[in-house]
C-alpha cells in the first residue's frame, strides 16, 4: 500500500484532487515490466497524476482511458501487450516488454478517506494492511468489478461485498499476503469458498 500512502498524502495536501478522479491499479504482469501487481496511480480529470504503474510506457494511454472511466463512473479492466512494437507502447521504454492488465476505477473522496483511516490505524498499531480488489466478478458472487475489501492486522476494516463465505476466503488470503509481502491474484469459485 506504499503507492496508496503517496496518493493519500498528496490528497491531504490538495483535497481537490479527488473531486473527479480515477485509481489505476496494476493487477497482472506476465514477462518483463518495471512495476509489480499492486502498483497504483491516481489520475484526475484534469490529467494530474500521483504515482505510476509503469516506467512511463502506459501512463499517457491510462490518462486518456481514465477520463472515460471518470465520465461513466464504471471501472474498466485494460490489457496491454507491451512486448510488440505494433501496439505503439512496446517501443516506449526498455523494460516494458510484458503483458499487463490495469484496473481503472472511479475514486471517490469517501473511499480515499476510509483508506486513509485504515492506513493511519495500521501504522499506529504496526499492522500490515491489505486491500483486495475485484478485477472480475460474476453475478452469483454478489460482487462487481472494483469492489474492495480491506484487512488491517486481524480486522476487516470494510467490505463492499456481503457474502460471508467470500469475505472469509478473501480475509484468509489477505492475511497470508500480509505475512508474505507478495501480492496475489486469485479466482474464487464455489469450490474454494
Amino acid at each position: 500500500m506504499n503507492d496508496l500512502n503517496s496518493i493519500i498524502a498528496a490528497v491531504q495536501l490538495n483535497p481537490n484532487l479527488t473531486e473527479s478522479a480515477a485509481l489505476a491499479t496494476l493487477v497482472k504482469v506476465t514477462g518483463s515490466f518495471y512495476r509489480h501487481p499492486g502498483a497504483r496511480m491516481l489520475i484526475t480529470s484534469k490529467g494530474v497524476t500521483v504515482g505510476t504503474v509503469s516506467g512511463g510506457c502506459l501512463e499517457h494511454d491510462l490518462i486518456e482511458k481514465a477520463e472515460k472511466v471518470i465520465e461513466s463512473g464504471e471501472p474498466k479492466l485494460l490489457h496491454y501487450d507491451t512486448a510488440h512494437p505494433e501496439t505503439g507502447i512496446g517501443r516506449a521504454l526498455k523494460g516494458c516488454g510484458g503483458d499487463v492488465a490495469v484496473l481503472v476505477q472511479p475514486l471517490h473522496k469517501d473511499r480515499l478517506n476510509l483508506l486513509a483511516a485504515c492506513l493511519a490505524e495500521s501504522t499506529s498499531n504496526n499492522w500490515t494492511c491489505v486491500l483486495a480488489t475485484f478485477i472480475k466478478a460474476s453475478y452469483k458472487s454478489g460482487a462487481k468489478v472494483g469492489d474492495q475489501l480491506a484487512v488491517c492486522g486481524d480486522k476487516i476494516k470494510f467490505a463492499d461485498v456481503s457474502r460471508e463465505s467470500l469475505i472469509d476466503a478473501i480475509s484468509r488470503d489477505a492475511r497470508a499476503v500480509a505475512k508474505s509481502g507478495l501480492s496475489l491474484t486469485k479466482a474464487y469459485t464455489q469450490d474454494n469458498l
